[in-house]
């Protein structure tokens, strides 16, 4: 650190000179996914060697993530699986869901959290269908993060992936809220407030959405708060069919456009945007399900403007094994004839492609080499590898990571 950062540090008295709160992915466990919004840290020494890589993947903690698309592309259910996911690994973490919409419930929800016990579930999960004014969602972040800060000590994580400076920061343990949906929240009356006199009520609401995201990024991501906010796709009308309107932001269709105003798009890290892209059946597939093409149309840790595929099982919901496998098949890495497939270059683990699931649960070490085999087309995901031992570094933490989940 330079003489002038020094010395402006030591005069900080508003502690806005502070340590910068590390970016920490959290793995999905969904690969595509998690490597399309991931990228690769390069850890240096003081001279500025070097000295380790390693991959940021997933879902990053602090940050608004806006899930968009349009009715039952299992949005909701994305977001309840990957926060649990999150948390699994933390015994101080917890997500919420606020079902505003009403079209959850606890069981099918506990269904798909898929812990091994309940009071995992218990402990991590919490299910909450009263509110419905912007201002509570507020408080109650707001109050969450108090706790959070005021509690470091049970809260604290070890955290030990350094920095791209060679450093280790302590971290919070995450916590997920999941916003069921943006465009199902009302705000109070406001119409007398500074500001408001003459605003329509979608021109308050917009307003106080906004101010949300605003003050809350801060706080969000000084306790590493992670927002989900499910958000829907409508189709938008031109009133001139001769002049196209632009997009409402880069990489969405001229014809889409989400409620919420402006806030739910520019002020997130991360927007994604799901859509149905094929269908599975028992008699075919083994199993009844589709695929949701998930286009990141802004992202904080990769190049916006990319897309994946996962699988929804209608039994298990978003599936890893079954995404791994479609992953494979798109990328010529399934070889032989049903019911004798193999992973390429792995001819010793046989199966079919309806059993490939339960081949993987079964068997860890052809979901190892499963994951292997998959890897150089995902770390390429993450920019250009510049040597043959950062692939290697990297996944021998990737694999360190599956084994703990």
């Amino acid at each position: 650190m330079g003489f002038l950062s020094n010395t402006l540090k030591k005069m900080d008295k508003k502690g806005l000179l502070e340590e910068a709160t590390p970016l920490i992915g959290y793995a999905t466990q969904m690969l595509p996914f998690d490597f399309r919004n991931g990228y690769q840290v390069n850890v240096h020494d003081e001279d500025g060697n070097v000295i380790d890589r390693w991959a940021n993947i997933g879902l990053f903690g602090g940050t608004f993530i806006t899930v968009t698309g349009k009715t039952s592309t299992a949005k909701t259910a994305f977001c309840v699986q990957m926060a649990a996911e999150i948390c699994r690994p933390y015994e101080a973490a917890e997500f919420h869901l606020l079902d505003i919409e009403g079209s959850s419930n606890p069981s099918r929800v506990m269904k798909l959290i898929g812990y091994d016990s309940f009071d995992d579930i218990k402990n991590k999960f919490q299910y909450h269908d009263e509110f419905q004014y912007i201002e509570d969602v507020f408080e109650f972040v707001n109050d969450m993060a108090k706790i959070k800060l005021q509690n470091r000590d049970i809260f604290a994580t070890d955290n030990t992936h350094r920095n791209e400076f060679g450093e280790i920061r302590k971290t919070l343990a995450p916590t997920v809220l999941i916003i069921d949906s943006l465009p199902m929240l009302v705000t109070k009356d406001l119409e007398g407030m500074e500001g408001m006199a003459g605003q329509t009520y979608n021109g308050r609401k917009a307003i106080q959405i906004s101010q949300f995201y605003k003050r809350l990024r801060p706080v969000i991501k000084k306790a590493n708060i992670i927002i989900m906010v499910i958000n829907h796709l409508n189709f938008k009308m031109d009133m001139n069919p001769f002049a196209k309107s632009q997009a409402q932001i880069m990489y969405m269709k001229q014809d889409e456009a989400m409620p919420g105003g402006n806030a739910p798009l520019y002020l997130a890290q991360s927007v994604l945007k799901f859509t149905s892209c094929g269908k599975f059946t028992a008699e075919k597939d083994g199993y009844d399900g589709f695929a949701i093409r998930v286009d990141i149309i802004k992202s904080k840790t990769n190049r916006a403007g990319t897309s994946c595929v996962l699988v929804y099982d209608a039994e298990y919901g978003f599936d890893k094994y079954r995404t791994l496998y479609e992953f494979l098949k798109e990328n010529g890495l399934i070889e032989g004839r049903n019911p004798y497939l193999y992973i390429k270059g792995s001819p010793e683990f046989k199966f079919s492609s309806k059993d490939f699931r339960n081949a993987c649960i079964t068997n860890r070490d052809m979901y190892k080499t499963a994951v292997i085999t998959a890897l150089p087309i995902l770390y390429g995901y993450l920019g250009n590898l510049e040597e043959l031992d950062t692939y290697q570094e990297s996944k021998e933490v990737l694999i360190e990571r599956l084994r703990a989940s």
